[in-house]
């Protein structure tokens, strides 16, 4: 998983920067507040994101207020950096919208566990957006398959008759090579029949007739 680690420190950032590939992230730096604003403004942006909160440029509050306005479909877990202790100060920063945060100087096993969540949180939350784009899909699928329930070349009715899908299915089993073209409803199938029979000889009538009673 890609992080972004955005800390005006050099040594505080690669410091944080070799902590974290080391426990199997793929790291994105930035120096300052402007420069994260840029990376995450691209498409394959970071969605786990370590901001300092007092950088150069736009500060990590700036930088995640920004991001809950313009926030897209999948959303980023944003963990701020400070050595700020206040309360008024920490109320402040989850009022901008950051999912947690650390104070500094922090120690490696409360850094690896606090990311390890926003890790979860992001997979979790990907997981959620995959289930709702296949929900999309089968509803949209389901939606077609009902504009193509048949409809009846002659008087233009929806076949909602279970009888004309039980033949248009046995139809096509008999015919694989059929198109499934419009067809004829049940009230005008039995019309078309009934005129054909009255247009046969008697014999062959008789002999439909027996043929029809038996579908």
């Amino acid at each position: 998983m890609r992080i972004l680690v955005a800390e005006d420190n050099i040594l505080e950032r690669r410091l944080l920067a070799a902590s974290l590939t080391k426990w199997g992230y793929d790291v994105v730096e930035a120096g300052d507040g402007n420069q994260a604003w840029e990376l995450l403004q691209s498409e394959d942006a970071p969605r786990l994101v370590l901001l300092d909160w007092m950088m150069p440029g736009m500060d990590g509050t700036d930088i995640c207020q920004k991001i809950r306005q313009e926030e897209k479909l999948n959303p980023m877990y944003i963990i701020l950096l400070t050595s700020k202790e206040q309360k008024q100060d920490v109320i402040f920063g989850l009022k901008s919208g950051i999912d947690d945060y650390i104070r500094k100087p922090y120690e490696q096993k409360e850094l690896r566990a606090r990311v390890k969540a926003g890790e979860l949180f992001v997979r979790l939350q990907s997981e959620l957006a995959e289930i709702a784009e296949e929900r999309r899909k089968t509803a949209a699928h389901i939606e077609m398959l009902q504009e193509l329930l048949p409809v009846c070349s002659n008087c233009h009715e929806r076949c909602d008759n279970p009888e004309v899908w039980r033949r248009i299915k046995r139809y096509v089993a008999d015919h694989p090579e059929a198109g499934s073209g419009p067809g004829l409803c049940l009230k005008c199938t039995e019309k078309c029949s009934s005129e054909r029979r009255q247009e046969m000889p008697s014999e062959k009538r008789s002999a439909t007739q027996s043929k029809d009673s038996v579908i």
